[in-house]
């Protein structure tokens, strides 16, 4: 086990050093000198209204995540929707901390809903679902991007396919799970059950949990359709308020995108946050100055992602005050065991 854990930490140290580098590199590309001027020519006031617009980005997932727990709550007392609003901030910023990468702060999550009074198998199913529903639009998005790059000219050859039947494969996968659990159908149960894992004595418990869990996923699916459709709906919302913030971005630097361009700039460069890279540092900026290239467009890259990171750097300072607040030794013990 400690070997394991070693070899984790030093793919995070390999990856974040191989990551710095390239921002580095960009740093030296892009000239500190134009990226420091793109910077003050945005401003503070439209830095604010950015901050607002991901604030209210945040808060509709917040609320799509409240709706999942209050539907395993009826008659019960329920969490107050910005105690659900802090906790997601949590989980936002032990992603960027951990090792894990896009999914490390979903323990910290379901943590804290526990702390709340929350049943930990409640907890559980409620932080996969809404974080399922996240990567099922994440890489439908990404991938209707790659399609409009491809069919526009913008991006094309090999790789790009490649990519898309990746992509197409997990978001297959993604939906055959749904469909499977919706009809009622356990899928990791099969699964523990076929190879009989649950009788190992070890990891006997904690089969036996994963099943209870999947259980209280699967009678989520299969309760009120309309409810998963609108869950749903929310999660296109949010996707659709990124691209917003991109078309805003771009306006303050001085750049009017149209519709294409800020969801091609808004889409492509989530393939960057799926590799093992901590905050997608170097390969985040460097997606953007390939995306700014293919459809030229007259933006600093590095400055357009440090924009970005600023925001992300206030949002992660609120979600470490509160979570620290909520119990230091115990989510760091949580968060270890990743």
């Amino acid at each position: 086990m400690k070997k394991v854990k070693a070899k984790r930490w030093l793919l995070f140290v390999a990856m974040l050093f191989l990551g710095g580098g390239l921002f580095s590199w960009l740093i030296w590309k892009e000239g500190p000198t134009e990226i420091v001027q793109s910077l003050a020519d945005f401003g503070v006031l439209p830095f604010l209204g950015f901050i607002a617009l991901s604030l209210v980005n945040m808060c509709v997932l917040a609320w799509r995540w409240k709706l999942i727990i209050r539907s395993y709550r009826v008659g019960k007392h329920q969490i107050s929707f910005w105690r659900v609003l802090l906790h997601r901030f949590g989980g936002f910023a032990f992603n960027y901390l951990t090792p894990v990468g896009h999914v490390g702060g979903e323990p910290v999550r379901i943590a804290l809903l526990a702390r709340d009074g929350e049943p930990v198998r409640q907890a559980t199913s409620s932080t996969i679902l809404g974080t399922t529903f996240d990567l099922f639009t994440f890489i439908l998005f990404i991938l209707i991007g790659l399609l409009l790059a491809s069919f526009s000219g913008v991006a094309t050859g090999g790789g790009v396919w490649l990519i898309f039947l990746a992509g197409g494969s997990v978001l297959a996968a993604l939906l055959g799970l749904f469909y499977l659990m919706m009809r009622g159908h356990g899928v990791l149960e099969w699964l523990i059950r076929f190879s009989k894992l649950d009788r190992i004595k070890i990891i006997g418990g904690a089969c036996k949990e994963i099943v209870k869990v999947e259980h209280l996923m699967t009678s989520f699916l299969r309760g009120n359709k309309r409810f998963v459709l609108a869950i749903a709906g929310i999660s296109v919302v949010s996707i659709l308020i990124r691209v917003i913030e991109v078309w805003y971005l771009g306006y303050f630097l001085g750049v009017w995108m149209n519709f294409g361009q800020a969801f091609l700039t808004s889409t492509l460069p989530g393939v960057a946050l799926l590799l093992p890279v901590p905050g997608g540092i170097g390969v985040f900026e460097g997606s953007f100055a390939t995306v700014f290239a293919l459809l030229s467009l007259s933006l600093n890259a590095v400055a357009f992602a440090i924009l970005i990171r600023f925001r992300d750097l206030l949002f992660i300072g609120v979600g470490l005050v509160h979570s620290l607040m909520q119990g230091r030794k115990w989510i760091a013990q949580k968060v270890l065991k990743e």
